[in-house]
């Protein structure tokens, strides 16, 4: 079975899409999304949307430290970091 391996997504919408294409053309059969889905870019809804409608399909998705400060802020992000989340 091949398995797709992300991680690091922060909401790069474009970037997402286009390693989803590429595993799929690849023939992947399942996917595990190591976290950090949220953080720095812009389409953090599209992102988690579509991540969700795949571990509804059998993916595995871990929480990263960006995903985890949403709900508990972290004073050790970085400034930039600290931005994206508010």
């Amino acid at each position: 079975m091949r398995i797709a391996l992300m991680a690091d997504i922060h909401a790069n919408r474009e970037a997402f899409q286009a390693c989803l294409t590429h595993a799929g053309r690849h023939g992947a059969e399942r996917h595990v999304f190591l976290g950090d889905h949220v953080g720095y870019n812009a389409d953090p809804a599209w992102t988690l949307a579509t991540i969700m409608d795949l571990v509804g399909k059998g993916a595995v998705a871990l929480q990263g430290n960006h995903d985890r400060a949403i709900a508990e802020p972290s004073e050790r992000m970085n400034p930039d970091a600290t931005v994206a989340i508010a």
